[in-house]
């Protein structure tokens, strides 16, 4: 599971990084109109998979008690 937290985080750092440079990119490449689009794609996507890398990095926390001191409470 945290292998997966952190691929979808890392995926997710990519999205917002290409979200923020297509824009920037478009003076020189591509159309205005689809650098916007495809910031707008990228954020977007790059939210969803931060709302589950952000159950996931929970599930680690409270379910297995990675990052705390002592042990995690069974939750019955």
């Amino acid at each position: 599971m945290a292998n997966w937290h952190l691929m979808i985080m890392a995926t997710v750092w990519i999205c917002f990084l290409l979200a923020f440079l297509l824009p920037i990119a478009s003076a020189t490449t591509l159309d205005r109109r689809t650098a916007e689009l495809g910031a707008t794609a990228n954020a977007g996507i790059g939210f969803l998979l931060m709302s589950v890398g952000g159950w996931l990095g929970g599930r680690l926390v409270y379910e297995f008690g990675i990052g705390v001191s002592g042990k995690a409470k069974a939750s019955n």
